[in-house]
């Protein structure tokens, strides 16, 4: 048995079942730790791109890592809540406040 290669977005990866080779796309993580990856073949028939096929990650082979760079989205820090209560008037403790 060949030594596992993790694999990930954008590595080239062959199922040896199917004979299929395509570009990892996606990478889905299930409840109870069954990792799939999305397929998408590089070959297009009738000048049709062909769907992508989806595996479990122990039945694929890694061809040649990094074919294609996936794109990151930054993350940005949402902002912090108002810690007091406002309806948008003037603050009660400001000068002038009268009751």
């Amino acid at each position: 048995m060949a030594a596992f290669n993790p694999m990930g977005l954008g590595d080239r990866v062959k199922d040896p079942v199917t004979g299929l080779t395509g570009i990892v796309t996606c990478v889905t993580t299930w409840l109870h730790g069954c990792i799939r990856l999305g397929v998408q073949p590089e070959t297009a028939k009738d000048d049709k791109a062909a769907e992508p096929q989806y595996f479990d990650q122990s039945q694929l082979v890694l061809v040649k890592p990094g074919v294609h760079k996936p794109m990151v989205m930054g993350v940005v820090e949402a902002p912090k809540p108002e810690t007091r209560r406002s309806n948008g008037g003037p603050a009660r403790e400001t000068n002038g406040f009268s009751r």
